[in-house]
């Protein structure tokens, strides 16, 4: 396919709509990347969650009492 001669007064409006993609190409990666990192953080808060509990079951199963001011 040739490339065919496009007339500079029309070069400033395919710019523009070449940064225009370019800018929702670039918002869009942003928006994906802030669900991931926000999942990310609930996956985290959950797993540690969990990870707390098991651990004060194996404490009362041991019969390890906790000290004062020293709860999870």
């Amino acid at each position: 396919m040739a490339l065919r001669h496009i007339p500079e007064s029309d070069w400033a409006d395919y710019q523009m709509l070449a940064d225009t993609a370019f800018s929702l190409f670039v918002n869009l990666s942003r928006m994906i990347d802030e669900n991931y990192q926000q999942d990310q953080k609930q996956l985290a808060s959950h797993v540690e969650s969990k990870l707390k509990s098991i651990i004060e079951r194996k404490k009362k199963e041991l019969g390890i009492k906790e000290e004062q001011g020293q709860k999870m």
